[in-house]
């Protein structure tokens, strides 16, 4: 099993396998950084840690069957994926451009959501070196995420957070509970237009 190195692999790894029944000691894992499509079409590896939307959709566009184990089914925590991150001074002092930065990536969110052809012809042309099968394919796979249960793009949900917190503790990579005003906020997401 590949394992990039980051320290919250051998948690995902080990809730996962316990999730399925498995015993997580019995799995040897060798460290590879972040080749792990790579190194499962080289044969160098049976299977790695990875982000499903990308890594696993790459792994089918190159022509291998794949299955992917999504953490939140397999006993772990959902979490968000995409997040920006900003200064509480820089968020005090320039209030107008973090709600002019949120609206207009929600808005370019929402906009691919009613419209994922659209999203995806904006992007091959922007970016014509990335293979339409391919960002076909994993925008497939993201559409889906990009709400994940909340009532609109954007929004977080306190007790996924609070969740995750408790996956972190309980996986030793933190050592104490987060709270979730402590580093999010719906703030200029409920602020947008």
């Amino acid at each position: 099993m590949g394992i990039t190195g980051v320290p919250s692999d051998d948690a995902v790894l080990d809730t996962m396998v316990a999730d399925a029944g498995g015993d997580p000691a019995t799995v040897r894992t060798v460290t590879i950084g972040f080749n792990g499509v790579q190194d499962l079409e080289a044969g160098k590896i049976d299977a790695f840690t990875g982000y499903v939307p990308s890594d696993g959709v790459q792994v089918e566009a190159d022509g291998y069957p794949a299955t992917s184990f999504d953490l939140d089914a397999y006993g772990g925590p959902r979490y968000p994926g995409l997040v920006a991150f900003s200064t509480v001074d820089k968020i005090s002092s320039e209030p107008d451009l973090m709600q002019a930065f949120v609206s207009a990536t929600i808005k370019g969110y929402e906009d691919v959501l009613a419209d994922p052809q659209a999203g995806l012809d904006a992007l091959l042309a922007e970016n014509p070196a990335i293979p339409e099968r391919f960002a076909k394919a994993s925008l497939d796979a993201y559409l889906p995420l990009f709400e994940a249960g909340a009532d609109r793009y954007g929004r977080f949900d306190a007790a996924d957070l609070r969740s995750l917190s408790r996956f972190l503790i309980a996986n030793h990579l933190i050592d104490e509970p987060i709270g979730p005003g402590r580093f999010a906020t719906n703030e200029f997401v409920d602020g947008s237009g």
